[in-house]
């Protein structure tokens, strides 16, 4: 997507000189406005002039994206590494991290503009063949990420997690539009397939992969981080032992988000138009079994009614995603079966698979000592 202008140089000379403004009433301005100020517009320009110097007079979003990843990246790293004891610093460091943290979101939104327009075009015309992402836009989310650890690593938010975990969904997401939509129901071409992909691996499912990786991967990482904070409470920082498991901000609402979208996508892949065979049903199974059991393993660690909830319907959706991939080994379950025919096959397999998921949380709810 193009940004169709051509006033580059006139956007990159007005920023440059707000911000030698705010430098030059840097003293009787509110404090960090000025020095605010003349980062935000060395920024502007410095990404105007970089891209027009690369790209000339086609600036795509993407790498607009790049460039406002690149500066966050970059203040981030000034703040960091600015020191208090001067009074320079001191007055830098608010002011390098405010623009750090404008360029992140400036680059999020453009990303995530991008991912929505491209979703929409899949939606309004499932077979555009052309509407895959390029990987140069990927390339942004890397100093977005490098950014935030560097920001988490001087300690200085707690919802810098919860961050982390949105970039690390979007990353995702980017990947999985990558992949060429095909026409609605069809298995993805040989020639539009990347190396090693099967010819059922869609972009939704691998969305809803990575999804499920993501949560799991979080709540491991949220676990070891909490077992070395209790275990360095001994014996000079017993204080420590009373905090909460998560100190993230957000970081449950966020994670029960993305479970909620691994349960709309699995039941999407079962009752998907095209003949799923036994391979997608049993993906759609693993991925629905690794994040319940996350989303309860989180429950047992820190109570949420909705992560409870969202573990016991994966985990339902698992056991209904293996019934189904038990039926389409069956005789009857061919590709040559119509959907209209298929589909009662299908929804009666995920009966059989409902079936015994009512009987577990039954004895779950009867034996188990947590009451969910």
């Amino acid at each position: 997507m193009l940004l169709a202008t051509s006033n580059y140089w006139t956007i990159a000379i007005a920023a440059f000189i707000v911000g030698a403004g705010g430098l030059a009433a840097d003293r009787r301005l509110p404090n960090p406005l000025g020095l605010t100020l003349f980062c935000m517009g060395l920024t502007i320009a410095g990404a105007v002039w970089a891209l027009e110097s690369v790209r000339g007079e086609q600036i795509r979003l993407d790498d607009l994206s790049v460039a406002l990843g690149v500066a966050a990246f970059g203040w981030t790293l000034i703040g960091v590494f600015s020191r208090d004891t001067s009074s320079l610093g001191a007055r830098l460091r608010p002011a390098t991290f405010a623009t750090a943290l404008v360029a992140g979101v400036g680059a999020g939104g453009v990303l995530a503009f991008t991912m929505a327009a491209a979703i929409w075009l899949r939606v309004l015309e499932p077979d555009a063949v052309g509407s895959a992402l390029n990987a140069e836009g990927l390339i942004a989310f890397a100093p977005l990420s490098a950014a935030i650890v560097l920001a988490m690593s001087a300690r200085l938010n707690n919802t810098l997690p919860t961050a982390l975990l949105l970039v690390a969904a979007m990353t995702a997401l980017w990947a999985s539009l990558m992949i060429p939509a095909v026409v609605w129901g069809a298995d993805i071409p040989a020639a539009m397939r990347f190396p090693l992909q099967p010819r059922w691996w869609t972009w939704t499912f691998n969305f809803q992969a990575w999804l499920s990786a993501i949560i799991v991967g979080g709540a491991v990482i949220q676990d070891r981080l909490f077992r070395r904070r209790r275990a360095a409470a001994w014996p000079d920082r017993l204080d420590v032992l009373l905090e909460p498991y998560s100190r993230w901000p957000a970081y449950i609402q966020l994670e029960a988000t993305l479970a909620a979208l691994v349960l709309v996508l699995g039941v999407f892949q079962i009752i998907r138009p095209a003949h799923p065979g036994w391979r997608l049903p049993l993906a759609t199974c693993a991925c629905g079994l690794s994040t319940g059991v996350a989303c309860l393993y989180m429950t047992h660690r820190r109570w949420s009614g909705n992560t409870a909830l969202l573990g016991l319907t994966l985990l339902s959706l698992a056991y209904a995603a293996a019934a189904c991939a038990i039926a389409s080994l069956l005789p009857d379950e061919s590709d040559a079966v119509e959907y209209a025919k298929r589909i009662p096959i299908t929804l009666n397999a995920c009966l059989f698979g409902l079936w015994i998921a009512i009987a577990h949380w039954l004895w779950l709810a009867r034996f188990w000592d947590q009451q969910l």
